[in-house]
This record gives C-alpha cells, structure tokens and sequence, in this order.
C-alpha cells in the first residue's frame, strides 16, 4: 500500500467515525425494530383465521443482534410452524440503502429477502425480491459445471488432464460469478438512476432530493453515476460513508470488468 492510497484510508476511517458520533443510533433502531413489529402484526393478521384454527403455530424467539454504531441489542423472530414445516421471518439489521431494515424469510424452499420501506417516504425502493439458496431441486450452476466438468474424458494415468479439468472448471466458475456481478451491478445502477429522476422530477423537498435537483439542473440526464448520485448520497442521505464507499468500489470492478480488464482494479 503506498502513501497517497494510506492517506486516503485514514481519512475515510476519520470521516466514518465523526459520522458515527453525529448519528442518533438509539432512534434508528428503535424505529427499525417499530417497522419490523408492524410486519409482524400485518403476517398476524393475515393468517388470523389459520391462527385460530390452529392450522398454523406462531412463536417468537428473541435473538442478538450486533451492528456497527448501534451495538448489541435484542430482535425478536417470529416462527410459523404448517404441520411439519417451519418458516422463520429473521430479522437482519438496519442499515440498508433506501429502508429501514431487512429480514429474510427462510423456509424449506429456500430464502428470500425482503426491504422494509416506510411508505410515505419517497426512497430508493428495491426492484426485485431477490432468492437465494434454493432447494436441493434446483442444484444452482456451481453444482451444474462440476457435474458437466467431472464427466469430461481425461487420461486416468495423467494427474496433468485431471489438473487442467480442474483449472478450467475453476476458471469457467469464476467467470460465471464475475457475470453475474456484472448484471447485478446494472441493476443496481438503474435503480440508483430511476430513483435520482424520480425525485427530481417530483421536486421532493428532504436534503437529499434537493442535492440531487442542483445535479439535474446542470447535468440533467447526463448525471454521473459516483461523482453526482453517490456523492449526493454520501453527503445527504443517512446512508453511512463506509456503504456508500463500498459500493464505489464495486462499481469500480464492474468498470473494469466492462472495459476490457487492461488493468489492475482499484479497490477501497
């Protein structure tokens, strides 16, 4: 690590922790843990009728959450139980761009993630309920190549064949992540994009909104994605610095990842 990119490392930790002793944490989370009472109130009420008939069992089971700024602090889960299945609604933290929190609802077909959004606020909103860790049904591409990859003839008495089928599985692999990177990124980016029109055009009055209609009346469709929207983000949002500087970086490495990889991604 040279000088210049050590500075720049101290400057950010020195900015992240004079944000940190600005921000009331109590009340963020406090008004997280009022959103995720009011999802467990809306589940309660509709499966009342299961509920009573006892179709379906609800407990709650309080866990510890840890998040930076806020520290330590109790959570409640809820837990449904449809004969000899569970479904658990997991609490997750606050700290996510454009909500007030996150929980994921893990079950036997797998989880989903869901952004609790505070709808008379107009934010960033998520655009899709994104899935993960499906069920053994689906065993997802990882599985897939190395099944394809483990039936390619080689030499038996050859560990090199054997090598090269592994490099090549390990590459095609890493290839298929750093595309999914890529499209997942775009996504992102255009609701980033969405999200700055939309409250330029509705003229919205919070800091954040106003910051960003300075940025429309000079650049208007032609905004940049890290110098205006983030930066706009950065400085006016209650998005933390450490966040917003993360996802520099990741669009960064979807930059290089565009642009031909000629040269060595730069990382924060």
């Amino acid at each position: 690590m040279d000088s210049k990119t050590f500075d720049k490392f101290v400057s950010q930790q020195q900015e992240s922790e004079a944000e940190s002793r600005s921000r009331n944490w109590d009340k963020e989370r406090d008004e997280w843990l009022a959103h995720l009472d009011r999802l467990y109130a809306k589940v309660e009420a509709f499966l009342d009728k299961y509920l009573s008939s006892g179709q379906i069992r609800l407990d709650y089971r309080v866990i510890d959450l840890n998040e930076e700024g806020v520290g330590s602090y109790p959570a409640r889960q809820m837990i449904l139980r449809i004969g000899r299945q569970e479904v658990d609604i997991v609490p997750i933290g606050t700290f996510f761009i454009g909500s007030k929190g996150r929980v994921d609802v893990i079950g036997p077909a797998g989880k989903v993630e869901i952004l609790l959004v505070d709808s008379k606020r107009e934010l960033l909103r998520p655009q899709v309920l994104v899935t993960v860790g499906v069920g053994r049904k689906s065993p997802g591409i990882q599985s897939e190549m190395q099944m394809y990859f483990s039936h390619v003839p080689h030499s038996a008495g050859d560990p090199r064949d054997r090598e090269t089928v592994k490099a090549i599985l390990a590459a095609r692999l890493e290839e298929t992540d750093r595309r999914s990177v890529f499209f997942v990124l775009a996504r992102l980016e255009a609701a980033f994009r969405v999200d700055y029109e939309s409250r330029c055009r509705k003229k919205l009055k919070d800091d954040l909104s106003r910051a960003l209609r300075l940025v429309w009346k000079s650049r208007a469709e032609n905004v940049h994605l890290d110098d205006d929207i983030f930066e706009a983000w950065r400085e006016h949002s209650s998005a933390s610095r450490q966040l917003i500087g993360e996802l520099r970086g990741a669009f960064n490495f979807r930059h290089w990842l565009a642009h031909g990889r000629y040269w060595v991604p730069e990382t924060r």
